[in-house]
């Protein structure tokens, strides 16, 4: 691992880094998603509920 790192001219540290960039936006747009899907979630069941109460 750590030649393979040394060959692309990536330093432990640097990779370290970037790694934990990484993670952090992975983290932020696993967020964004999941608040997403959670409003589309509870918009629909307030639709399936009006629906349901309407008929």
């Amino acid at each position: 691992m750590a030649e393979t790192l040394a060959k692309a001219g990536m330093s432990r540290k640097n990779f370290f880094k970037a790694a934990r960039r990484f993670a952090a936006e992975a983290e932020w747009m696993m967020l964004g998603w999941s608040a997403v899907f959670c409003s589309r979630v509870q918009r629909g069941s307030l639709l399936l509920k009006l629906f349901l109460s309407a008929k």
